[in-house]
């Protein structure tokens, strides 16, 4: 059987199609697909984009796929729209993006995802599922790509004001909006029509390269974002009743390339969990789709970890 996995979010889609021993046959990638933030016709042109590229690359027909795992942020009538379209003969099995996350940890049962991405959320999953945030941006996000965005221009504009500490923030962000004064940016965030959660998101690679080069303000909310996820992700544990041992996932851009706020959010967590495995996992969420379409259809485990060694960015999962 052929199998695709989609997974979704606020800045892009990862669609991968592999065969049922493990091999991938083709990968494509689109825009976003959060259809509380993006235009329904703008969330189909990234799911088409995503899925075309990778049924291009895999030389297949989308009718000879016979199963499809999604997980993304997208309203059912688009999604089951596009994924019908495509894929006609398939049985297509809609997850939360939690379930995508520790699947690419190798974990099917019971754990803890923590994902910051664009946004943030920490799923829970032991004798129920909880979910602790996922609220979006103007509700919540702490700890994501956007929020830690949002806080870099806030630091500037105090800066600015004499309020907060100078940073190399200032200049950084100058350049990032193309301005020649500080003065200049609220014209730019609120005027520009480039202005949208990724544009934000995006400073986050910028805060990232200023903390490492030591500025203070920068490693301060990079510092913040790691707390508020170990906070999503303690409260997730406390409410599914976990104790002991037991797996905790960390997933998304910002945990992938950020060791500060990774680190934070270990240390949190281990706070008041000692015993939490907590695994820094580089296995894209789509690929964790397959996994666990994989799994569902009782592929063997020397199949799954076939399919995440072959293909893991930069190698695999680190415990902490």
């Amino acid at each position: 059987m052929i199998i695709a996995a989609i997974d979704g979010g606020g800045t892009k889609v990862d669609c991968i199609i592999v065969t049922e021993h493990g091999d991938v046959l083709g990968q494509g990638r689109g825009g976003p697909t959060n259809t509380n933030f993006s235009p329904a016709e703008l969330v189909i042109q990234s799911l088409d984009r995503a899925i075309g590229q990778a049924l291009s690359h895999s030389k297949i027909a989308g009718s000879t796929v016979g199963m499809i795992v999604v997980g993304s942020p997208t309203s059912p009538d688009v999604l089951y729209g596009v994924t019908t379209r495509w894929f006609p003969s398939a049985r297509v099995i809609v997850v939360g993006e939690g379930a995508l996350a520790l699947a690419a940890g190798g974990i099917f049962g019971q754990g803890v995802a923590v994902i910051s991405g664009t946004g943030s959320m920490a799923v829970a999953r032991g004798p129920f599922e909880v979910t602790v945030g996922g609220w979006g941006t103007l509700l919540g996000d702490e700890g994501s790509a956007y929020s830690i965005g949002i806080q870099a221009l806030k630091a500037v504009c105090r800066a600015a004001d004499g309020r907060g500490q100078e940073t190399l923030l200032t200049a950084h962000i100058q350049h990032w909006a193309g301005i020649d004064q500080i003065d200049d940016l609220p014209r730019f965030v609120y005027g520009s029509p480039e202005m949208n959660r990724q544009t934000i998101a995006g400073l986050a690679v910028i805060v990232t390269k200023v903390a490492n080069k030591g500025d203070g303000v920068a490693q301060d909310i990079l510092i913040e974002a790691g707390r508020h996820l170990a906070d999503q992700a303690n409260t997730a544990i406390r409410r599914v009743g976990f104790h002991d041992r037991f797996d905790v996932v960390g997933s998304g851009s910002v945990l992938r390339y950020n060791d500060t706020v990774f680190k934070e959010m270990v240390d949190r967590i281990h706070l008041e969990y000692p015993l939490a495995q907590i695994h820094h996992t580089y296995v894209p969420p789509a690929l964790g789709g397959a996994s666990l379409a994989l799994q569902l259809l009782g592929a063997s485990s020397r199949t799954l970890e076939r399919l995440v060694s072959r293909n893991a960015e930069d190698g695999g999962t680190i415990d902490c």
